[in-house]
């Protein structure tokens, strides 16, 4: 009866004590090893919601040697969002401006993911 009381109290502590990891919804067929955030621990989550464009890398910002899909918010034209290649919605052949909601998660390293929930055409 102790021992098991005490494998009990083992498990729960084990379980309040463990980082909160990205999950960048629930990791998937190719998409989950391509994730950035995989096994990183959030520091920081932040519900959104922007209108934006999505852009490559390379072809559209001549930024990159490779093409490379990002977002870039209507407010805030300096920083580009990475976005998670789980995402509920796959935006990254949206073309034109795009409202959309979801999640910023920030990781314990820095990285920043945009994990989209929702998305549509922007209004013109």
């Amino acid at each position: 009866m102790k021992l098991r009381f005490l494998v009990v109290v083992i498990l729960a502590f084990a379980l309040v004590a463990t980082p909160v990891l990205a999950d960048c919804g629930e990791h998937h067929g190719d998409h989950a090893s391509a994730c950035p955030m995989k096994d990183k621990e959030v520091v920081e989550t932040t519900d959104v919601e922007m209108s934006g464009e999505v852009l490559c890398m390379h072809c559209d910002l001549h930024k990159a040697d490779s093409c490379h899909k990002v977002f870039v918010a209507n407010s805030d034209e300096e920083t580009l969002y990475e976005i998670c290649p789980d995402s509920d919605v796959d935006i990254t052949e949206m073309q034109g401006s795009i409202a959309l909601s979801g999640k910023l998660r920030k990781a314990d390293d820095g990285t920043v993911m945009l994990h989209v929930a929702s998305a549509k055409k922007a209004d013109a």
